[in-house]
């Protein structure tokens, strides 16, 4: 069974940091801790994933603060893990989200920069849209099928759908 680790280190100096993966900023993703734990019931061994850090990233700490990190074999949790999710991607795993809706650079950065539709581009959404229909996922206006549940889903893929690539 894998299970998450938590680590603590301490800092040399005043730190700010902005995660990247290939040049793209990896979103913090909003989840619920218990259904981590819930999920993590795998069996497979591997490496692990930032599930979480404490201060959250982009926190100024001073010298000598310490900086709990969660680990985690993400890529094989579900987005039922995330606090907003499309319950039509519900059944895939955030690595095959991952490799299917957001195998593009340019979905990569539209999910990366934008939190919600209000701040996207007409053009952005559209993409989105796009790549949604074309893996068989429905948008609707009802909650949990959503534009804005189906962007956190792919906002949560974009954070754990990798093995640290």
């Amino acid at each position: 069974m894998a299970s998450k680790t938590t680590r603590t280190f301490e800092t040399e100096s005043v730190t700010n940091y902005v995660v990247k993966r290939s040049g793209v900023k990896v979103p913090k993703a909003e989840v619920v801790a218990d259904r981590i734990d819930e999920e993590l019931a795998l069996d497979e061994a591997v490496a692990e994933t930032v599930v979480s850090v404490f201060p959250p990233p982009g926190s100024t700490v001073p010298r000598g603060t310490k900086v709990d990190i969660t680990l985690a074999p993400t890529w094989n949790l579900r987005p039922g893990i995330l606090k907003i999710h499309h319950l039509g991607m519900a059944d895939r795993t955030f690595e095959s989200i991952y490799q299917g809706l957001l195998a593009s650079d340019d979905m990569r950065r539209i999910v990366s920069e934008n939190r919600s539709s209000v701040s996207m581009s007409e053009q952005d959404r559209g993409r989105v849209l796009t790549v949604l229909r074309q893996n068989n996922v429905d948008v609707t206006a009802e909650p949990g099928r959503d534009f804005d549940s189906a962007l956190s889903t792919l906002r949560g893929a974009l954070t754990f759908g990798t093995r640290g690539k």
